[in-house]
């Protein structure tokens, strides 16, 4: 098996491709699931930061809509990492497109997981918060994937809820 390495650019470099392509995605996501807050919530959306390349939304939708919108996302993207799934968190992926594969989190609006937007406002307000982001990724390049994915869990469970959402 052929293990992925890390590679990461500059937000800014794919900004025009990152922005058109969430357009797209989030008007099909709103057609699926119309009262969806779609969100663009990933490194490609923030100004300065370096990216792995991918298109991350958020989809938040209310407790009532939330397995519906499960069921309807599974008829456009693949499920993703299906053992961290909760009642309130489900995550899909396409990477059918190898220059911007994109990530979905769908979340409970107001559970504890429905804070990736919060995250990313936080990285856009406060250049020393996203710098030490950019440092955790960049030491991290040429490294293998699955690797990198466990320290960035474990990189947002040190600074993660605490130091981005209560500061």
């Amino acid at each position: 098996m052929t293990v992925k390495l890390m590679h990461f650019v500059s937000s800014d470099s794919m900004w025009e491709l990152a922005r058109d392509a969430f357009k797209e995605e989030k008007e099909l996501i709103l057609g699926l699931v119309p009262t969806a807050d779609v969100q663009h919530i990933g490194s490609t959306v923030i100004p300065g930061a370096i990216t792995k390349g991918d298109l991350d939304i958020q989809v938040s939708v209310s407790r009532k809509e939330f397995n519906i919108a499960v069921d309807r996302l599974r008829t456009r993207y693949a499920v993703s990492y299906p053992d961290i799934w909760s009642d309130t968190f489900a995550c899909f992926q396409d990477h059918t497109d190898p220059q911007l594969p994109i990530g979905v989190q769908l979340t409970m609006r107001g559970a504890d997981c429905d804070d990736f937007y919060k995250m990313r406002d936080k990285f856009i307000e406060d250049p020393q918060l996203l710098e030490q982001y950019n440092s955790f990724k960049r030491g991290f390049e040429g490294r293998a994937e699955p690797d990198y994915k466990q320290a960035k869990r474990e990189f947002f469970g040190d600074i993660g809820k605490t130091k981005l959402l209560n500061t």
